[in-house]
């Protein structure tokens, strides 16, 4: 693999890290606004945009022994990766907080529905086969 095919290679994964980027953004969007449907459909583009960044990691991954790692241009898109997966790390953390606190208010709400089907029921009459008590008494 030569230096051209490395940087190219490095070029197409740094964008698809941008757009992971851009989903996440997309994402957090999504998930303020509640809509199940579009966060299915980022879900979905998001998985296929990992997996498509995965084969390009996994082709630069392939020993190269014409590759000078020294180059000025591999230095530069190397440390704009860094840049781009620490942004993207920091926008996961915030979006596990946000899942986090509506996971906690679904269960709030669940258990609230809960307790309130409790005192629902406690309303209900007894009904333990004593129906007409007081014509079998004459």
């Amino acid at each position: 693999m030569t230096s051209m095919i490395t940087e190219t290679l490095l070029k197409q994964v740094n964008q698809g890290y941008l757009d992971i980027e851009n989903l996440y953004t997309s994402l957090e969007t999504s998930l303020s606004n509640s809509s199940q449907s579009d966060t299915q459909s980022i879900l979905q583009d998001l998985d296929v945009k990992l997996l498509d960044i995965r084969n390009l990691e996994d082709s630069l991954a392939q020993p190269n022994s014409n590759q000078n790692p020294a180059s000025e241009a591999l230095q530069s898109l190397l440390a704009e990766k860094k840049d781009i997966l620490t942004r993207i790390q920091q926008a996961n953390q915030k979006l596990t907080k946000k899942a986090d606190s509506i996971k906690s208010l679904l269960q709030h709400d669940i258990s609230q529905m809960s307790k309130g089907r409790g005192v629902i029921n406690s309303y209900k009459a007894f009904d333990h086969g004593k129906k007409h008590i007081i014509k079998k008494a004459f």
